[in-house]
């Protein structure tokens, strides 16, 4: 079997293919790397938003609760507040988030439950206000590597910076 000649034609079909086989890997490549970033971001988005509405309905509840006569209160809602309690404060010292500590949930004096629950309030109403900038850099930065991922072949522009807030710095 005779081999094909060696002329500038055929290396440069040769160089062609190659660099075709090339870019197809890369783009793939980099639509993996987009596409992990997107999920990731997403997640962190809604993970956030989670929190958030978590905050909005302790918000609601110790208000509903504060508003109510201390002899009426619905034992179930006090105690779903407690609950929240505890497992806010799990959930934050699990992601190593040093928050203050929202008061004594096991408190038996029923009068001192009025301060717990304005304790929750202030508390939930700050992470809600730090949360905000945190949900939209998230948010944005998942949306952005999504539309990445559908054009892996164009450049995408460097991450801004974390907002900083109080409790993530």
């Amino acid at each position: 079997m005779k081999l094909p000649r060696m002329s500038v034609r055929n290396l440069m079909a040769a160089v062609l293919a190659f660099a075709a086989a090339w870019w197809a890997v890369e783009t793939a490549s980099r639509r993996e790397s987009y596409r992990r970033k997107a999920t990731f971001h997403a997640r962190r988005a809604r993970q956030l938003q989670s929190f958030r509405d978590g905050w909005v309905e302790a918000i609601d509840l110790a208000d509903r609760l504060l508003k109510t006569d201390r002899h009426r209160r619905d034992p179930g809602e006090v105690e779903r507040l407690d609950q929240w309690i505890k497992n806010i404060l799990d959930r934050e010292r699990c992601a190593d988030v040093d928050y203050e500590v929202v008061g004594d949930v096991d408190r038996p004096d029923p009068a001192g439950r009025d301060e717990d629950f304005r304790m929750v309030m202030e508390f939930s109403g700050r992470n809600i206000s730090h949360l905000k900038p945190l949900l939209d850099y998230h948010g944005m930065l998942g949306e952005k590597y999504e539309r990445a991922r559908n054009r892996p072949w164009l450049k995408v522009p460097p991450d801004p910076p974390l907002p900083s807030t109080p409790d993530y710095q």
